[in-house]
């Protein structure tokens, strides 16, 4: 999975809300060091569990879905 070009995150989120489904967005705000991914990339989390673009893989994927699911399960 790579970084998503943003025509297609638009998309696929338009999509997600046409459906009156909920869509989680987390960004790349900082970085330090070397990382598999630059300020800016995007991974989109879908209430059906799947998942577009990626934020670096790894522990910091996993911590990042974890919290998209939190914000799902709340509303936030």
């Amino acid at each position: 999975m790579g970084t998503i070009a943003q025509r297609d995150l638009y998309r696929l989120i338009a999509d997600s809300n046409g459906r009156g489904e909920r869509v989680v967005v987390a960004t790349v705000a900082h970085t330090r060091g070397s990382t598999p991914q630059r300020r800016g990339a995007k991974m989109l989390f879908f209430e059906d569990g799947k998942t577009a673009g990626t934020v670096g893989g790894g522990c910091v994927e996993a911590e990042v879905w974890a919290e998209a699911r939190e914000a799902m399960r709340c509303g936030i």
